[in-house]
């Protein structure tokens, strides 16, 4: 019989110990056996298999991908992530996890292109800290995001950043949206909320964050699977 795996699972016929080589047939039984092996190989597929329908193919389709990770060192006053934006991608995470040793940290975020650093840059976040003060921060027409500013005189303070970009590779606009949070003075904090967009159609490769202050830390990028 020709398998049915994967529409229906086989109902094969077992040999008993009574059963003579030809019923069931000897040539049959192993031919059916074949089938439904080979159904299943296809099926499950190759190590990295291009058949969407395997599910090799749609495993490697899911989560998150890393892309790039870079310590940085103290004392840098920008840093750039080169081709880290692809076709292969459309929605992009990038982590930035940092120290502030200046005490006066502002970190902003341009797309390396023709229009990098045109005034297209359109943002606003909102923030509340452990003491409980909001702080606002918005522009229309900037030539960067901005994606950490301490807005407080304290001690070294500790930043976690995060946030996604949809569709930087592509022909259309840049979308940004994620959060970030400040320690400051042991456990203080401010935490924000962010969005905007990059109101180009230019298709950027990768990002340079510029630094107002120096510090350490790490910077990783993620590519969204869109499967």
């Amino acid at each position: 019989m020709t398998t049915n795996f994967p529409s229906s699972i086989d109902n094969f016929t077992n040999p008993t110990s009574s059963s003579t080589m030809a019923s069931p047939s000897h040539s049959a039984q192993h031919a059916d056996v074949n089938d439904a092996v080979e159904a299943l190989q296809a099926k499950v597929g190759v190590d990295g298999s291009a058949d969407t329908e395997s599910l090799d193919y749609k495993v490697a389709q899911q989560g998150l991908v890393l892309i790039a990770a870079h310590q940085v060192s103290s004392g840098t006053a920008s840093f750039s992530v080169n081709d880290c934006f692809t076709s292969k991608f459309h929605c992009y995470r990038i982590i930035v996890g940092c120290r502030d040793l200046s005490n006066n940290l502002i970190m902003r975020m341009r797309a390396s292109g023709t229009d990098e650093l045109s005034a297209s840059y359109y943002y606003a976040s909102i923030g509340r800290s452990s003491g409980g003060s909001t702080y606002t921060r918005d522009s229309n027409g900037n030539t960067q995001f901005e994606i950490i500013d301490r807005n407080i005189a304290a001690s070294v303070a500790r930043h976690v950043a995060n946030f996604d970009l949809w569709f930087p590779a592509a022909i259309e606009q840049t979308t940004m949206m994620g959060n970030r949070q400040t320690y400051y003075s042991g456990t203080n904090y401010v935490s924000y909320e962010m969005g905007g967009t990059l109101n180009t159609t230019t298709q950027y490769d990768g990002f340079t964050l510029t630094l107002g202050g120096t510090f350490s830390g790490t910077v990783n990028v993620y590519g969204y699977n869109n499967g």
